[in-house]
């Protein structure tokens, strides 16, 4: 797992270099929400890095933590995700709200068994600017990872780059 944990920071810092319009960055907190019997509401940590390429388009790369407890016994569901989003950009009157989806990439750990897995999701954000370089984040994400649902929802702080 801690393999493939480097191997994830190596692929988000090295997309990042690849930005050639206006750049953003954020960090978002919230909580994680599997529909599965047997696994309990969790946490989830993001840390995305955005570029727009177009007034219509921009491509968001994520890389997230989540735990969650498992119902029996002490065990926890630990998962990080790796994520590329492409989101269509709207300028509302007090906020801005970007909708869209993407592919991401799923390590697992339950215990001492691991798995990975690819996954799809489509994710709301509403933007509170508080000025010119910085504003307040919500999130709404639903992801589906193989048989696995999982909703979240994440607050942060969104930063120019």
């Amino acid at each position: 797992m801690k393999k493939l944990l480097v191997l994830a920071l190596v692929a988000f810092f090295a997309m990042t270099g690849a930005a050639m319009a206006e750049n953003y960055g954020a960090v978002k907190a919230g909580l994680y929400m599997p529909d599965e019997d047997g696994i309990d509401n969790g946490f989830n940590l993001d840390a995305a890095y955005g570029m727009e390429f177009s007034e219509t388009l921009i491509g968001e790369f994520s890389l997230g933590y989540a735990t969650a407890d498992l119902e029996v016994g002490s065990d926890s569901l630990d998962v990080i995700s790796l994520s590329a989003a492409a989101l269509y950009p709207m300028e509302l009157d007090m906020v801005d709200v970007r909708l869209g989806g993407g592919l991401g990439y799923y390590m697992a750990e339950v215990g001492s068994a691991d798995d990975t897995e690819i996954g799809f999701f489509g994710q709301a954000d509403c933007i509170y600017p508080l000025d010119d370089e910085m504003g307040l984040i919500g999130e709404l994400k639903y992801s589906m990872i193989d048989e696995l649902d999982v909703v979240t929802i994440n607050v942060g702080v969104q930063f120019s780059l």
